[in-house]
């Protein structure tokens, strides 16, 4: 953004832009930057609105991939970086992009002027004309079907009856939390909590419990720290609990066994953790 402010700057004492005065005699006013949003201010004209366009072209979108931050991106066109073929030239930009940034713009089509003017189009239609039957029916075909062939296939399964059994009861069977989710079994539910407090350090608690799905996820498998009581990696340690966790929760559902108690289930758990380490080092 101070290179934006310098741009700005430079325009207004040559005389291209034309700051914004809010009393006669005040201070001048061409531009506010903040934390993450910015104010421009300039006289309400043609001339100016092209100022401020051409300044915004020059600082971006690609000014972050340049190699230069020098270079003016609004002096050039395609035909700078195409060749007489109307392919795009690498050359030239390997002269002002790096190679990540080279790769995502060859994997679009350099454009030419014999393809046209850009049009919308709908792909549901034969000639690409929006109708509204169409849209009803696609939508009608993708979000919703009356009959659904997978439910008799199941139905009729030659295996146990709870296998077969699918309930859309939302309530957690074990703790009777209204809305059960796969967090919730796994980390949240009363039973699963208390085994992940006896075997968390203390530090870690409450970011443990305090974030979504994907994250809870994300950060355990990318730890890199080891679990004390066993000089496991954590990574293992937690996805073995969670597992356990997960297993001990369908016995009780689905085989009506009796609830091994926690210790045993970290017990488990620090045995196949200590297996698979054992494996992967070997």
């Amino acid at each position: 953004m101070e290179r934006l402010g310098h741009m700005i700057q430079n325009a207004v004492d040559n005389g291209l832009w034309l700051p914004f005065r809010f009393i006669r005699n005040g201070t001048p006013l061409s531009h506010l930057f903040f934390a993450d949003d910015l104010i421009l201010y300039a006289k309400a004209d043609l001339s100016q609105a092209e100022a401020i366009a051409n300044i915004l072209s020059d600082f971006g979108p690609m000014f972050c991939y340049l190699r230069d931050p020098d270079v003016a991106l609004s002096r050039f066109t395609f035909a700078d970086v195409s060749n007489v073929d109307g392919n795009w030239d690498i050359s030239r930009l390997a002269a002002l992009f790096d190679n990540l940034t080279i790769v995502y713009i060859l994997s679009v089509k350099c454009p030419n002027l014999d393809d046209g003017a850009d049009r919308c189009m709908w792909r549901w239609t034969p000639k690409h004309n929006f109708e509204f039957k169409s849209a009803y029916t696609t939508l009608s075909e993708s979000l919703w079907s009356p009959k659904q062939t997978i439910w008799p296939v199941i139905w009729h399964l030659q295996v146990p009856q709870q296998i077969r059994h699918m309930s859309s009861e939302p309530s957690c069977p074990v703790c009777h939390y209204p809305h059960e989710t796969a967090l919730h079994a796994l980390r949240d539910c009363d039973a699963a909590r208390e085994i992940w407090l006896q075997i968390l350090p203390a530090a870690l608690i409450r970011p443990f419990f305090d974030c979504n799905l994907q994250q809870w996820i994300s950060c355990n498998l990318s730890a890199t720290m080891v679990y004390p009581l066993s000089a496991l990696p954590w990574k293992l340690v937690f996805v073995s609990l969670a597992w356990q966790i997960w297993k001990r929760r369908n016995d009780l559902i689905f085989q009506d066994s009796a609830p091994i108690s926690d210790m045993a289930v970290i017990n488990r758990n620090l045995v196949w953790a200590k297996h698979y380490s054992e494996g992967a080092t070997a």
